[in-house]
Order: C-alpha cells, then sequence, then structure tokens
C-alpha cells in the first residue's frame, strides 16, 4: 500500500507498473481537475492536491457517488485522451504545487495545485 501527504516527494514505489486505467474528476465551475484515479498494475491510485500538498492512496477505486457530488463534475479518461494504456511509469514527482508523471513512451503531464485551494490545472498538453 502506498499512502503520501507531503509537499513534496518521489512516488518511487509506483516506478516501473504498467498504467492500466487514468481517470480525473474534472470541475468546469473551477475549471481543474479534483481527484485523480491512475490504476496501476492492477491497484487503483487516488490522488489529488490541496492547500500545497499531494495526498495520495492506494486501493481506492472511482466512486460516481462520492466523485461526482456537484452535479457538473464529470469524469475524464486521460489515459484515452493522451494514449497512456499500457504504458510504464517511468517518474512521478510532485514538488513546489506541481505533480508530473512520465511515461515509458516519453509522454508527460504536469499537474500544478491551485495554491492553497484544491485542484490542480494541466500545464502542459502532450502531442
Amino acid at each position: 500500500m502506498v499512502t503520501r501527504q507531503h509537499d513534496e516527494t518521489e512516488l518511487t514505489e509506483v516506478l516501473g507498473h504498467l498504467c492500466e486505467d487514468f481517470v480525473a474528476v474534472f470541475s468546469p465551475d473551477i475549471e481543474c481537475y479534483e481527484i485523480f484515479y491512475i490504476k496501476l498494475s492492477g491497484v487503483f491510485h487516488r490522488f489529488f492536491v490541496d492547500a500545497g500538498l499531494l495526498f495520495w492512496a492506494s486501493d481506492a477505486a472511482p466512486d460516481q457517488d462520492d466523485d461526482l457530488s456537484e452535479g457538473t463534475d464529470q469524469y475524464v479518461n486521460l489515459a484515452e485522451r493522451y494514449n497512456l494504456s499500457g504504458l510504464r511509469i517511468d517518474g512521478l514527482r510532485f514538488s513546489d504545487f506541481r505533480l508530473e508523471l512520465k511515461f515509458s513512451n516519453g509522454t508527460q503531464l504536469a499537474f500544478e495545485g491551485r495554491g492553497m485551494d484544491s485542484g490542480a490545472w494541466l500545464i502542459n498538453t502532450p502531442h
């Protein structure tokens, strides 16, 4: 089990694992992602950024009743959008309000936290 609540960390425990799914809860009201779920080698991991900290816990699958409580929130399939399924995680780091994920095909996703508020913006768009 992987658990984190840090302002700076590298998640070495997930390196080398295959991405099977990666979805995020997007809130159009604040135009950012609020909760992320990534399935690595058969295990779901739930994470989010709040107050400058990364909160990470394994064994937490998406739950529509809890995740989409605002009515306008929606799931976005990041694995499908950026062709991440089947790729290995080569890097995962959180520092200075920024979460960076690196995949085995060279794709990098970076999300920046909203200061002391919850949520994160996608700050780069992979090609």
